[in-house]
């Protein structure tokens, strides 16, 4: 993605010119990557976890 922005700067009493370019890349393989991390995650803490059995004391009824 690429953009460029053109302006003018207006201080004390002075005109200046304003430009702004921006580039942007993503390497999609590693995009992909960090957002399986938290499915992967996810998946690990369901497996690896779990609520206790009994509930717990003051907690009857809830």
């Amino acid at each position: 993605m690429q953009a460029t922005v053109t302006g003018k700067s207006h201080v004390d009493g002075k005109v200046g010119t304003v430009n702004l370019n921006y580039t942007h890349e993503e390497n999609v393989f590693t995009l992909w990557r960090s957002l399986r991390f938290g499915d992967n995650l996810q998946a690990w803490l369901e497996q690896n976890t779990a609520l206790p059995e009994t509930p717990l004391p003051g907690r009857q009824g809830m």
